[in-house]
């Protein structure tokens, strides 16, 4: 069973990495990883797309595009693979402090001006005859590109980036047709940044932004679909609304379809297609059945090196289970929930709002940090007080939530520290397999912003930083799952229905808190926190996070009948995936 469920997980990597690798390299284009100086020694990464015919001799029109904060070059590619099969040569590139580009964040005009120098340079590309593409803060990264080569490019797409923040988050904003070259800003019309990008409580409100309405060269409020100014004479405006939120738009084929279009119209050279005839949901698919399959592959890779002489002493059978039952458990378990997403905002906003350090140079991983530590702490204080007051009177001990063991009643130490290089085996183990996906396929297994990435030097020395505190949160989350909600009755139910309850018990309330904040927003209204729009995306990726990990402490538990393993899974694997798709703000 454990070989096969391996066999399925391999597979399930090589065939999305071939479906997405062929989707990439349809009608010819080569597929090639880079990495160049992009300023300031700081190293740039990238992904080159490179159509058939585009050499010394023919050289092609070129595309840059650049994603947005706490994103990877990962949420461009679907533009990035329309553009290169209609015979533009892309540089898809990590902004500077994102991916596998060097820190600083935001350094170097956000790596915009460094990521067209680069470009222009290549001799397949006509180096003055570029388009500009920015989801985001990608926008105001190729704002700082334009103003530093503005004879380099020919036009500029802004993608969820309003003029208001693209333009004034580079420069102090100006009479903007001195540098910026035919705009469309393709815009969604439920924003959540729409109080920063167009100072409305309304995305919609873009209309009658001023800032806008001087890019635009009116003092109307522009008319969404209109071509203000002339493509020739390269004052070409134009603003196309889509029916979405901020972070699905580099997975929208409306949005995606406005993009390619205007490129064609004003970065000439290229292959006309029809901006309708795409293909990208294909790779996205290939990409998410490698990320699955390297997910699964960590339940068979776990329960095969358990078999291992040296590990068989932590594989045991689950102690009896104590933990709560009936209403009782639904109620501690509604409330852990509750806790979690009612402490969200406030710990996540307190963590963010600390300076980063060398030792802890992720301003969004601190939040993250910070919000877990409190709730490790939160659970552990209130299953304390559980047993003492309540769960030990019935004959409940450590032994029984999987703390400690029977012969001792005592936490066995060197069992401990083989669970601890159990766990992070299996997460080194995962993470060659993922490294061998990118190297063969050149994709990052991904889907949307969820993103198992390789590391660079300075990531794994911010790896080390943040995985003590996280690793602490997934102890104390196998506390909760694996001790006090684990009941008799739930305890004999087969491992998969366990997996499948848990995962629910933690996912469904980050769902509601996902709900809330976005039905009065698309109703007409401003999310429910207004306030925190960023913090508001970044909760969907509390969801997988959480839920993978549910599965994993449940698993492993039943595997070794400590909590011990799937927490050293957990905070090995999560740390990983967190860290490697932050910003990194200090060098």
């Amino acid at each position: 069973m454990r070989t096969r469920m391996l066999i399925i997980a391999i597979a399930l990597v090589v065939l999305g990495g071939i479906i997405s690798l062929g989707v990439r390299s349809n009608g010819g284009v080569t597929v090639k990883h880079t990495v160049f100086a992009g300023g300031n020694g700081i190293m740039r990464a990238g992904t080159l797309y490179i159509p058939p015919g585009a050499s010394d001799k023919n050289p092609a029109p070129g595309i840059v595009a650049i994603h947005g904060y706490i994103n990877t070059r990962d949420t461009m590619q679907p533009v990035s693979l329309e553009l290169a099969r209609r015979g533009y040569v892309v540089l898809n590139v990590d902004q500077t402090g994102h991916g596998l580009s060097g820190p600083p964040a935001f350094a170097n005009g956000f790596g915009g001006p460094g990521a067209l120098q680069y470009l222009k340079t290549r001799s397949f590309v006509h180096d003055s005859n570029i388009g500009l593409i920015g989801h985001s803060m990608g926008g105001p990264a190729c704002v700082a590109a334009a103003a530093t080569y503005p004879e380099s490019y020919s036009s500029m797409v802004l993608i969820a980036s309003a003029p208001r923040y693209a333009i004034s988050h580079y420069l102090p904003f100006k009479e903007s047709a001195e540098f910026l070259k035919n705009v469309a800003v393709v815009w969604d019309k439920y924003d959540e940044f729409s109080q920063l990008m167009t100072a409305s409580r309304l995305a919609t409100g873009v209309v009658e932004d001023p800032k806008a309405q001087t890019l635009f060269g009116t003092d109307k409020p522009i008319e969404e679909g209109r071509l203000y100014g002339s493509i020739n004479n390269g004052t070409a405006r134009k603003l196309e609304l889509i029916t979405t939120i901020h972070p699905f738009m580099t997975q929208n084929g409306t949005a995606i379809g406005q993009t390619v279009d205007w490129i064609q119209k004003t970065v000439p050279g290229g292959k006309q297609m029809a901006s309708s005839k795409q293909i990208w949901g294909w790779h996205e698919f290939g990409s998410l059945l490698a990320y699955l399959g390297i997910i699964m592959a960590i339940f068979p890779i776990g329960s095969i090196i358990l078999r291992h002489a040296f590990f068989t002493e932590i594989s045991e059978t689950p102690p009896e289970a104590k933990g709560l039952s009936g209403k009782g458990k639904i109620i501690t378990a509604i409330a852990a929930g509750a806790i979690g997403i009612l402490t969200y905002f406030p710990l996540t906003g307190l963590g963010y709002s600390m300076s980063t350090t060398a030792l802890f140079p992720q301003q969004i991983t601190n939040g993250v940090m910070i919000w877990a530590v409190s709730n490790g702490i939160i659970i552990i204080v209130l299953f304390s007080i559980w047993h003492r007051t309540s769960n030990r009177n019935k004959g409940a001990s450590m032994v029984n939530y999987g703390l400690t063991w029977e012969d001792t009643n005592r936490v066995n130490w060197r069992k401990v520290g083989k669970a601890a290089l159990f766990g992070l085996l299996v997460v080194g183990i995962t993470y060659v397999l993922a490294s061998i996906c990118n190297w063969a396929f050149r994709v990052s297994p991904h889907f949307w912003v969820f993103t198992i990435k390789e590391f660079t030097v300075d990531d794994f020395l911010t790896f080390l930083s943040y995985l003590i505190p996280l690793t602490f949160y997934f102890f104390a989350f196998a506390v909760l799952f694996q001790g006090q909600l684990r009941s008799p009755a739930a305890s004999r139910n087969r491992v998969g229905t366990e997996m499948a309850r848990n995962f629910l018990t933690i996912t469904i309330p980050f769902a509601i808190l996902l709900l809330a904040e976005y039905i009065p927003r698309i109703s007409g209204g401003t999310l429910l926190t207004p306030g925190n729009p960023l913090w508001v995306i970044i909760a969907f990726q509390f969801i997988p996070i959480l839920g993978i990990a549910a599965l994993i402490s449940t698993y492993f538990f039943r595997k070794t009948g400590r909590l011990y393993p799937g927490a050293f899974i957990n905070g090995a694997l999560m740390t990983w995936m967190v860290i490697a798709s932050q910003a990194t703000h200090v060098l």
